[in-house]
């Protein structure tokens, strides 16, 4: 798997490097992307300029493969769209790929509906 993490640095968006060797526990290797939320509130929604931008995107080897889907994380100061995707073969998680665009859709679509 690839690991990186565009926060400490920016390349792992579109040119994350080499995979490297998981641990021997690792079942899948992990790309997690964090978006902003679209606003609550229909009315001011239009002002809402950074609604669907992406914060931030790491890739890594993981111990656990749960259902992907992308959900309302607030564990930090600010809410974010929280959005995971699993995959199995070396440096499957280096690029976007069919199923990413997908996910991407997905989360347009439920930026739209919050």
């Amino acid at each position: 798997c690839v690991e990186c993490d565009s926060t400490k640095d920016p390349t792992c968006l579109e040119n994350p490097g080499p995979p490297v060797n998981c641990p021997k526990d690792a079942m899948a290797c992990i790309t997690t992307k964090m978006y902003v939320p679209n606003l609550q509130d229909d009315s001011d929604a239009n002002t809402n300029d950074q609604a669907g931008q992406l914060v931030s995107l790491t890739r890594n080897c993981t111990k656990e493969v749960i259902e992907e889907s992308c959900q309302v994380d607030t564990s930090m100061k600010r809410a974010f769209i929280k959005c995971a995707e699993y995959c199995t073969g070396t440096g499957c998680n280096s690029s976007p790929s069919t199923r990413q665009i997908r996910i991407s859709l997905s989360i347009l679509l439920l930026l739209l509906l919050l």
